[in-house]
């Protein structure tokens, strides 16, 4: 196979921290958490995105994981909710140009309506992506 990497084990970032990340740092989003996980004392309606890996593939010809991001927005209302996940959805383009090794970013679904029912129906949108990030060998 042409690109097969035959130098030992890989190294596969954590892209779902990588996004939550960058997403956290972008003074679009300031106030408003942004990780993995969800604060313990969230209250159900304060302005959240809820990163979370949902899937992906390694392609080993072209040394990439393409990597299935969710984002669930939070807000106080469904407009609410809909209007972060405008922000997080327009800010998805720039980590290409803003973390190394990502190299592709294309968008699977745009924004779904679903409420919470895990969360006293707290609205919510839904959106992913596919972030495509090179990969390389396994440093000590």
């Amino acid at each position: 196979m042409t690109g097969a990497f035959t130098g030992g084990q890989l190294s596969f970032p954590n892209v779902e921290t990588l996004v939550a990340t960058f997403l956290a740092a972008q003074p679009a989003l300031a106030g408003v958490h942004v990780g993995p996980d969800l604060p313990a004392n969230w209250d159900n309606r304060s302005a959240a995105v809820y990163v979370q890996r949902v899937g992906g593939a390694y392609d080993e010809d072209q040394q990439v994981d393409q990597a299935l991001i969710r984002l669930d927005t939070y807000g106080p209302t469904k407009t609410d909710a809909l209007n972060l996940a405008g922000t997080a959805r327009g800010l998805m383009p720039t980590l290409v140009r803003g973390v190394q090794g990502v190299s592709w970013i294309s968008e699977d679904y745009g924004p779904q309506w679903f409420s919470d029912a895990k969360h006293d129906n707290a609205p919510r949108y839904m959106t992913r992506f596919r972030v495509t990030v090179h990969i390389g060998p396994k440093t000590a």
